[in-house]
């Protein structure tokens, strides 16, 4: 969606597009989102559908920078009166992935806001298991209307679980190239160290006097130290 903001100071107006959620009061509490300037919303702001929003850091320092957000008037391209006055600045919330900072500006309405509830996911915080309050969840919503259907009730670690599990798919991919990699460098060191070690003994070979110390020499070379005579015959070898 995109709003219009205009500077105080400059009177400059500026275009900015946002992502826009509608939430109930306490939202950001249930969250513990940061409130880093004004309030967040009440339920007489839902009860009353005022036009008042609550936006992030990142909208906050873009569209209002050196001067203070609250108070200031957002115009949207929609609504009667197409515009909200910013009642709070909250702290960026990641809603693309937990591994990465919000990258978008974000703006925050009442639940209520442009007449009609926009609520579908509801996040309720617990002591302990959160699975066991699911039965009573779903009963207290029957209460208000029993054509709702809670359905995909679940835990912020699933959530977290599924995102999470491309970046784990990755790791192991890389971790597995790694062991190949490994393999074969101490295939191919081995493979020199053969060589080399051929190589002095073939070399070496015509200097030995007699079968039988030929024979002694070889063992020795074999048995006791192979790479320093390698290593030792090596300018004759190139």
């Amino acid at each position: 969606m995109e709003v219009r903001t205009q500077q105080a100071s400059t009177h400059l107006t500026r275009i900015f597009t946002v992502d826009f959620h509608g939430v109930l009061a306490g939202y950001f509490e249930t969250l513990r989102t940061p409130v880093l300037a004004g309030r967040t919303f009440a339920e007489d702001d839902i009860a009353r559908r005022r036009n008042v929003a609550v936006i992030d850091q990142l909208l906050a320092n873009e569209a209002f920078p050196n001067e203070s957000a609250g108070g200031k008037r957002i115009f949207l391209p929609f609504g009667e009166p197409p515009s909200v006055d910013v009642i709070g600045v909250v702290g960026n919330q990641r809603m693309d992935s937990p591994a990465e900072p919000g990258r978008r500006e974000q703006i925050y309405f009442p639940d209520s806001f442009g007449g009609i509830g926009m609520s579908r996911y509801w996040a309720i915080r617990t002591a302990g298991n959160p699975a066991q309050y699911a039965a009573a969840i779903s009963a207290a919503v029957a209460e208000v209307d029993k054509q709702f259907v809670i359905s995909k009730v679940q835990p912020v670690e699933a959530l977290v679980e599924r995102d999470q599990a491309g970046t784990r798919f990755l790791f192991v991919l890389i971790a597995v190239f790694a062991a190949i990699a490994v393999m074969l460098a101490g295939v191919g060191c081995t493979a020199c160290y053969l060589l080399l070690c051929g190589n002095a003994l073939q070399r070496s070979s015509s200097a030995w006097p007699s079968a039988p110390r030929r024979l002694k020499y070889s063992r020795w070379f074999l048995d006791t130290d192979c790479f320093s005579a390698c290593w030792a015959s090596w300018p004759a070898c190139s």
